[in-house]
């Protein structure tokens, strides 16, 4: 069986980059919307933008924890890291003002995708949840899908 394509957004986007590296011959196209990086950078970067003081005082804590949980392999299942072996059409989707993984996220995880292989549409004024409400956004959807998939 084969996906058509698979889109998740923001912290569920890492997901979406975890499948596709583990499954890339049921996965045609792979949209990414608001991801982060590097995990744990994200994830610290996450607990801040939505609760400051937990951010700086207890989120050091969990991401330790979740070091142990993983035994030292957190980093990889960073975007980042998984990212070189996806040889598939990418289309990041990033705001532009995304405070929880700012836009160097994007740049980065873009760059870390084979050559030619990922794309970049940044959401202009946009934060972290709303690059969907720009008029732009269906048509650099529907751009990218009519580059990367056969028409009949």
């Amino acid at each position: 069986m084969s996906l058509f394509f698979f889109m998740d957004t923001r912290p569920g986007a890492a997901a979406a980059v975890i499948v596709a590296n583990r499954n890339p011959e049921r996965i045609k196209l792979l949209f990414l919307e608001g991801c982060y990086a590097k995990t744990r950078e994200g994830l610290l970067s996450l607990y801040r933008g939505y609760n400051r003081p937990f951010g700086i005082f207890f989120a050091p804590m969990v991401v330790f924890w979740m070091e142990v949980f993983y035994k030292k392999r957190l980093d990889s299942i960073s975007p980042a890291n998984l990212a070189p072996d996806i040889d598939m059409p990418v289309l990041i989707i990033h705001g532009e003002k995304d405070q929880n993984f700012p836009l160097n996220n994007a740049w980065r995880l873009r760059d870390s995708f084979p050559a030619g292989r990922a794309e970049l549409f940044v959401a202009r004024d946009t934060d972290h949840s709303s690059s969907s409400l720009k008029p732009e956004y269906p048509g650099a959807i529907q751009a990218f899908v009519d580059r990367h998939l056969p028409q009949p």
